[in-house]
């Protein structure tokens, strides 16, 4: 089991709900023990300003991770999920998964 949980009140990554939801959590949990076991690793990619689920320049590290991201769904994600759990990752790994956390609550409360 991962050291990363969400928790009850921790709110959506996608808005979607159900099974799409779960996975987008396996996803951003899957790449946050990615980057713990890859230290040092720099993941990085561009997004395009008015298109979502299109990604581009990924590096090694982003490829690597956004390989074991999809796996750990049985390869079913969409680029839409890759690049909202993605973005998630990148953000915890630069706050720390506790203020992730604290602001995924705090959002939730604030939307009702």
């Amino acid at each position: 089991m991962s050291k990363y949980q969400y928790t009850e009140n921790s709110g959506e990554i996608s808005g979607m709900g159900g099974g799409y939801e779960s996975a987008c959590k396996e996803m951003v949990i899957t790449g946050m023990d990615w980057l713990d076991n890859h230290e040092g690793a720099n993941p990085t990619f561009d997004e395009f300003e008015n298109m979502y689920g299109v990604t581009t320049n990924e590096n090694d590290d982003m490829k690597a991770m956004q390989k074991v991201m999809n796996e750990a769904i049985g390869n079913e994600a969409t680029g839409a999920m890759m690049q909202a759990c993605t973005n998630h990752i990148l953000h915890a790994k630069e706050v720390g998964w506790e203020t992730y956390i604290t602001e995924m609550e705090e959002k939730t409360k604030k939307d009702g």
